[in-house]
């Protein structure tokens, strides 16, 4: 339960009032994991993962669920939109006027995108951005820049799509690094890690 004040440690259970449409579970409770959390100024705390079946995390995603907390524990906001079912989480940030979860957003086993999803400090959605090819890419990590711009890293094994390679087809998966716009409508020419060169 949340306790005792601002500077106080705590431990809480998240995310068993938030029901969750495209699912169709929300009768039987899905499972909700929380895979990246972010402190804020304040004291807070900014998370991100999925809400999914019980039986299996990794193939059953159902949908995004990005939450915050107060200082104290107490929920400030959490949302799970049903126009990101089969989106997860894997990273969270503060960033101008709200946080900015990454992770993937699921096509099948064979052929998933990076996708970022910003949303305001009451969890609205501003914008989200799926970015990869026709294989598989994934966002696991995130930073932001003073001026609301955005770095993500993460992995890929496409060589078409918003993968661009100078003309050579991927080796296999290799390191993607990607920087996004503060207004996420622009993104800097993408390239593979110089190791898998």
């Amino acid at each position: 339960s949340a306790g005792g004040g601002r500077d106080a440690p705590y431990s809480v259970r998240i995310g068993a009032d938030l029901s969750f449409g495209p699912s169709g579970e929300a009768g039987s409770g899905p499972a909700r994991f929380v895979q990246g959390v972010s402190s804020v100024r304040g004291g807070g705390l900014a998370g991100g993962g999925c809400v999914g079946s019980h039986s299996s995390f990794t193939s059953n995603c159902r949908g995004l669920w990005i939450f915050g907390l107060a200082p104290d524990g107490g929920t400030s906001f959490q949302t799970a939109p049903d126009a990101l079912s089969r989106t997860e989480t894997r990273a969270i940030v503060r960033s101008k006027g709200g946080f900015v979860g990454v992770g993937v957003k699921n096509g099948n086993s064979s052929n998933y995108d990076l996708v970022a999803v910003k949303v305001d400090l009451n969890g609205n959605v501003l914008w989200d951005l799926p970015l990869g090819g026709s294989g598989r890419d994934a966002g696991n990590g995130i930073t932001a820049f003073p001026d609301g711009s955005l770095a993500v890293g993460g992995y890929t094994n496409s060589s078409d799509g918003d993968l661009w390679f100078r003309g050579r087809r991927s080796r296999g998966t290799v390191g993607w690094i990607v920087k996004i716009a503060p207004d996420a409508k622009s993104v800097q020419r993408i390239r593979r890690s110089p190791v898998a060169e």
